[in-house]
């Protein structure tokens, strides 16, 4: 008997780099893109952030950052999201994320709306913006 739960977001890809803008799972979705090693270092980072939104992973360290400018412009171009949230880890790199979003939100000039929470090592919210 297989006991595992399903997963609390039952969409695939999530990498950043690997979804399609235009799925109809993006259409004027809640949008949260959140940092690679955010999802291991709160265990309750489902219940607590995702719940009902579309996911997009990635690690600004170590992935494109120019196809995740692409990806994200796509993604306000085609599906229009009702906004985005940016989950990412206090570490230096991960900040990449947050400040990713802002450029392509500002070079849009679409009025979505944006917050942000940095989380510390052990899981728990270090700092949270709107804007």
């Amino acid at each position: 008997m297989n006991d595992m739960k399903k997963p609390a977001f039952p969409q695939w890809p999530v990498k950043l780099n690997l979804i399609r803008p235009e799925a109809p799972r993006f259409r004027n979705a809640d949008l949260v893109l959140v940092a690679d090693c955010a999802l291991f270092a709160s265990p309750d980072l489902h219940e607590r952030f995702l719940g009902g939104r579309s996911v997009a992973i990635g690690c600004p360290k170590f992935d494109d950052l120019a196809l995740y400018r692409e990806k994200l412009t796509d993604m306000l171009a085609t599906a229009d999201p009702a906004s985005l949230r940016v989950i990412y880890m206090e570490v230096p790199c991960c900040a990449g994320l947050a400040y990713i979003a802002r450029q392509v939100l500002a070079a849009a000039a679409k009025d979505v709306p944006l917050d942000t929470v940095m989380l510390g090592i052990d899981g728990q919210v270090q700092e949270t913006a709107s804007g």
